[in-house]
């Protein structure tokens, strides 16, 4: 009885053998797959212990998705990564973490975004450009929108910026605009110009 146990646990020994020994290559992958899971693993773990807060870790953590995600250039999201981790890890309080993201937005080339935190907003200032003369003055002039017909064939509107968040100034800049539109739209027009080089920016709510 224990001479047949013995040979079949010889047996089964000898299948297993042979078994690894024609899978030898899968196992090699599969190994060497396993051994870099565990160093990403610990590589990321490193990272999550390293910070002294854990309420900044997070900020920093949904911080890169949220700019991965909607970022017009990501290009140089793992650098922006890399130096909010180095710089974050040991600050105590999301209002010491806050003042990083002046460079975070340097880095992705944004000075329209800005990150607000109680009560105080921190962006990035392009630096400015020489200012046309002629459109600098237009500025302090031409406040509404505009719209006209060229050579009968084409749309032209001009639509300065706005910085009203007033729900009812808002809708009647929407309907300003939608109606300038409505304006020129003929089956003769072929071409349509949209004048933006009075626009300085502000809500676009009315834009939708």
């Amino acid at each position: 009885m224990n001479f047949c146990r013995f040979y079949n646990e010889v047996q089964n020994s000898y299948f297993l053998y042979l078994n690894h020994y024609n899978n030898n290559m899968l196992n090699y992958n599969t190994i060497k797959s396993f051994f870099l899971l565990i160093l990403l693993l610990s590589y990321s773990s490193l990272y999550s212990q390293s910070f002294k807060n854990d309420s900044v870790r997070s900020f920093v953590n949904t911080s890169i998705d949220l700019i991965r995600s909607n970022a017009v250039d990501t290009s140089k999201i793992k650098l922006i990564k890399s130096a909010l981790y180095g710089k974050a890890k040991d600050l105590n309080s999301i209002s010491e973490l806050a003042p990083l993201y002046t460079e975070v937005f340097k880095l992705l080339n944004d000075h329209h975004g800005s990150l607000k935190y109680k009560g105080k907003t921190y962006g990035w200032s392009k630096a400015a450009v020489e200012a046309n003369v002629y459109l600098k003055g237009k500025l302090k002039t031409e406040k509404s929108v505009l719209s006209t017909t060229i050579n009968k064939s084409i749309g032209y509107i001009r639509i300065p910026g706005n910085s009203d968040f007033a729900f009812m100034k808002v809708d009647s800049i929407a309907n300003d605009i939608t109606s300038h539109i409505n304006k020129v739209n003929s089956p003769k027009i072929k071409e349509s110009i949209i004048d933006l080089r009075l626009n300085t920016g502000g809500n676009m709510y009315p834009f939708y």
